[in-house]
């Protein structure tokens, strides 16, 4: 690279610019989404956007924390991230069915949340696919003790959890 650091064209500084945006509009769905497939999706897409981020570190355009850092931390705090995902999805549906009035109909509720979520969390991956623009993260979006947090969970629901497929 010598000494001098590489000029980055205007278009480049918008693109870079749209992304952050992007970034975070996404952290903060995942942050506060209990729908399966929007935590999902724009969980793998903050992985590829700051993929993305990357190729622009040698600009030296960035305040603050830098993308490679950032996704860093995004891979160490995916445990935590899922699981307060979780959490905040359980409570939700907990509180709906609890406002339903029959036993059966709550049962039912819940049956349904955890057959929808086992299935969303099977299909993880699929719910953002790359655009073609960007590098693409293939690593896991979840971890097993994330896959047994939810389980246990769901157990008295489903009766009958399949295995991890990840």
């Amino acid at each position: 690279m010598g000494l001098f650091t590489p000029k980055i064209s205007n278009w480049e500084k918008e693109h870079v610019a749209n992304l952050l945006k992007q970034l975070k509009e996404s952290a903060k769905l995942v942050n506060t989404t209990v729908k399966p497939d929007v935590y999902f999706g724009r969980l793998h897409f903050m992985f590829d956007t700051l993929l993305e981020l990357q190729k622009y570190e040698k600009y030296k355009i960035f305040k603050g924390g830098l993308p490679s850092r950032d996704l860093q931390n995004l891979q160490n705090g995916l445990e935590k991230s899922v699981d307060d995902f979780i959490m905040r999805s359980y409570s939700k549906r907990l509180e709906k069915a609890n406002s339903l009035k029959t036993e059966k109909a709550k049962l039912a509720n819940m049956k349904k949340y955890a057959d929808a979520m086992i299935e969303a969390f099977d299909n993880a991956p699929y719910f953002w696919e790359d655009n073609g623009m960007y590098p693409h993260y293939t690593g896991p979006l979840y971890t097993p003790k994330n896959w047994e947090k939810l389980t246990s969970l769901l157990y008295d629901y489903r009766g009958n959890i399949p295995t991890l497929h990840q």
